[in-house]
């Protein structure tokens, strides 16, 4: 990746990790249908509990934060606009941003070009 890319964090549950490894696209929660993405592996881990467990009716009691994968996504620049002027990427305030939708392991554009990718070490706690 080159060095004007943006580097940040994801949480994801064991089956979304499961997705992840297997070439399969990653789904965010039902409920938000986004991903929280932030510029610390804690904060990730926060995010995404806070949103895996979150239902109408209260808690699921599912997850805990050690049942969380983190991994890095890197976003090169041209990724970075394409996925900001689609929607898909938001800034939300500093060090948040939310992507919605699912996530591929890597994506390119239509001439091949790097939009994003995962990172190749992730790390449970």
């Amino acid at each position: 990746m080159e060095a004007d890319s943006l580097t940040l964090w994801i949480a994801l549950t064991p089956q979304q990790f499961d997705d992840l490894t297997n070439g399969r696209a990653v789904t965010p929660d039902e409920f938000s249908q986004r991903f929280g993405l932030r510029t610390s592996p804690a904060a990730a881990i926060e995010r995404a509990h806070y949103f895996m467990e979150w239902t109408p009716e209260g808690p699921r009691g599912q997850f805990a934060p050690e049942h969380f994968t983190v991994s890095e996504v890197q976003i090169s620049a041209l990724g970075y606009m394409k996925k900001m002027e689609a929607g898909i990427l938001a800034n939300h305030k500093p060090g948040e941003y939310r992507w919605y939708g699912a996530m591929q392991r890597e994506e390119q554009d239509e001439q091949g070009r790097l939009l994003y990718r995962f990172g190749d070490a992730a790390q449970s706690i």
